[in-house]
């Protein structure tokens, strides 16, 4: 492995550990309402109300605070 496959690996391992903490805030806000986690297009991690979430378009939704994970790219507007 070579430096600079080191630090992406690196690098990823910090983004996850940056999902999981957005994804504990939404969990502990989830009595005021209903939340999403999503990753936007230049890589930030969004912690968001959901209707503020479900109007934009340039989102990956992560984690939603009624459904739980999402692993679809379709979002959830129930």
């Amino acid at each position: 492995m070579n430096r600079s496959e080191h630090d992406a690996n690196k690098h990823l391992s910090q983004f996850v550990n940056h999902v999981d903490e957005v994804i504990q805030q939404a969990i502990e806000k989830a009595d005021k309402g209903r939340f999403v986690v999503a990753t936007s297009e230049a890589g930030n991690v969004l912690l968001l109300p959901h209707f503020n979430a479900s109007l934009r378009q340039n989102l990956t939704w992560v984690y939603d605070t009624e459904y739980g994970y999402v692993f679809s790219p379709e979002k959830r507007s129930a």
